[in-house]
């Protein structure tokens, strides 16, 4: 085998690699987004204490319909973040949210 075979040879083998990792890589992240529709995946496995404390606002957010009313120790970035966590728990877009209430449960 001469050396420019040679250089085809391993160019052809690393393309090769390349593209299955990158088709690999595709399938990974179309598969993520498949179970994330599904309701399957990272969220639904959390642990039922951290789904407790959430849910209650959860349930607040997603049937709402008043202003946030902080506490005053409560900043403005902090509300922000909550109200941030949960749209992203309920997968309501914040937009559509209206909190009542922020409480604090204590353990």
């Amino acid at each position: 085998m001469t050396v420019p075979d040679a250089l085809i040879v391993s160019l052809s083998g690393m393309a090769t690699v390349f593209v299955t990792l990158i088709v690999l890589a595709l399938l990974i992240v179309l598969l993520g987004k498949v179970l994330n529709a599904l309701g399957v995946g990272e969220k639904s496995t959390k642990k039922a204490p951290a789904k407790a404390q959430t849910s209650q606002a959860a349930k607040t957010a997603s049937g709402g319909s008043a202003a946030v009313q902080a506490k005053p120790q409560q900043s403005e970035e902090e509300i922000a973040a909550i109200i941030a966590a949960v749209s992203d728990f309920s997968r309501v877009p914040i937009e559509r949210l209206k909190i009542n209430s922020i409480t604090e449960i204590k353990k």
